[in-house]
């Protein structure tokens, strides 16, 4: 968990929030801080003499670490996600190229999976793709509903007709008579 907090606070792209430095300070300077987030949340609803077992100074802990567990919980990993639709190409290089660096230390696979993710805009056709996802993302019920029915395409064309016929129109009050 340490390793962890050290990570996200050094890059603030990260949208980490930031734990309580009673907390980081303890996790930091004691053998809790070697755990994952759900054995500390496990060991906050062991009863103190059962916490003897596990760590050397359960008052402290269940003082810190128990006082803490809302914060705990509500700890994942969305930051450390790629939205949906996903970014420009650009965007997608820079949020991979910070997502590594602060991955690096703590995920070494993840790492790899986000490398083969930072490719793509160079190995597809990205900029299509993202353009479908976004336009997908979009859509409400209604327009999916045009688009399966055909009815988009019927509209399209009434409107690329119109279009054709405004600028004839426009083309004819140009003309001298």
């Amino acid at each position: 968990m340490a390793a962890v907090l050290d990570a996200m606070e050094a890059y603030p792209l990260v949208p980490f929030e930031s734990p309580p430095d009673a907390l980081t300070t303890y996790l930091r300077g004691s053998e809790p801080g070697e755990m994952t987030i759900p054995k500390l949340l496990e060991y906050t609803r062991y009863s103190r003499s059962k916490l003897r077992h596990y760590v050397e100074e359960p008052g402290r802990f269940e003082r810190v670490v128990g006082g803490q567990e809302t914060f705990l919980s509500r700890l994942d990993a969305e930051p450390l996600r790629i939205g949906w639709p996903p970014p420009t190409a650009e965007g997608l290089r820079y949020r991979c190229r910070e997502l590594t660096a602060a991955l690096n230390r703590i995920a070494p696979p993840v790492v790899e999976q986000l490398r083969v993710v930072a490719a793509l805009p160079r190995t597809t056709d990205y900029e299509r793709l993202h353009d479908s996802a976004t336009a997908s993302q979009q859509l409400t019920d209604e327009d999916r509903r045009r688009l399966r029915s055909g009815d988009i395409e019927a509209t399209l064309t009434d409107l690329r007709e119109q279009r054709t016929r405004l600028q004839q129109a426009l083309d004819d009050s140009r003309d001298p008579p």
